[in-house]
């Protein structure tokens, strides 16, 4: 049975909040018993406190996007094991930036190739991470080195080929203003942690100065380094070490990064 104690509410006193909770009543009485547990499930996960870092120098990230988009990701893993994808990122993305009065909009999907979503006429490309051998320092955007721009390399020199690849990421790059990724990392079996991260064109437009003789390019990864207020763009090395497995620290407190815009720890059902 549902009833007050399970309903998070904002303020008991609010005559609009009081019509939502007489009509979520009225609506829990048609369910039968397996939909009132997971109604049930749901209830309590909202009502949990929050777990979050939140950036209050972003301008993207305000109170209202983050309740929004955060509580789309409590959501989420009430009835979900895998981490939030980007189908799911781009529409937690797009409802909260409309409850912030933003004019928002999704791109059809591949219509598009350098940008996601249209917020108050700011081009953002919407990315996510979530592999397994994910580290914290380091962000890899694969998107930008695509399969068919090495396959129609063939019988090009290294010089031919890097000035391809720069021409191709470049170009990508002028098609959108800003550059957004949500992080995922399973901390345990049950707990995710998230973070939204914008990444700085600028440090990406650094590309265009590369040449043959820097070897990273060759190793086809982009990173970003978000331990370093002058973060660098470069592939990684062989043998390079993070200095933190992505387990070991639940939520980043105290001075952001300017890129870190939030960080949520999300609960899987057990």
């Amino acid at each position: 049975m549902l009833d007050r104690s399970t309903i998070p509410l904002c303020d008991p006193q609010d005559a609009e909040t009081e019509d939502e909770f007489s009509r979520l009543l009225a609506l829990a009485h048609d369910l039968n018993p397996v939909q009132l547990d997971l109604l049930r499930q749901m209830a309590e996960a909202l009502a949990e406190e929050p777990r979050e870092d939140i950036n209050s120098a972003s301008n993207i990230v305000d109170e209202s996007f983050n309740e929004h988009f955060r509580n789309r990701l409590v959501l989420h893993h009430v009835v979900c094991y895998e981490r939030f994808l980007k189908g799911s990122f781009e529409g937690a993305f797009l409802t909260a930036s409309r409850a912030c009065d933003r004019k928002a909009m999704l791109m059809p999907s591949g219509t598009n190739e350098g940008y996601d979503a249209i917020v108050d006429k700011v081009k953002f490309s919407l990315k996510t991470e979530g592999a397994r051998d994910i580290r914290e320092p380091k962000i890899t955007i694969s998107k930008l080195m695509e399969a068919r721009v090495i396959q129609k390399s063939t019988g090009l020199t290294m010089e031919e080929f890097v000035q391809k690849l720069v021409s191709h990421v470049m170009t990508r790059l002028q098609l959108c203003d800003r550059i957004l990724t949500l992080r995922a990392f399973k901390l345990s079996e049950h707990l995710m942690r998230y973070d939204l991260v914008e990444i700085p064109l600028e440090i990406l437009q650094k590309i265009g100065n590369l040449t043959v003789a820097v070897h990273a390019v060759a190793s086809l990864a982009n990173l970003f380094d978000t331990r370093q207020s002058g973060a660098g763009v470069g592939g990684i090395a062989k043998g390079c070490r993070t200095e933190r497995a992505h387990g070991e620290q639940p939520l980043r407190k105290g001075p952001h990064h300017r890129s870190h815009l939030l960080a949520v720890l999300a609960e899987a059902p057990a």
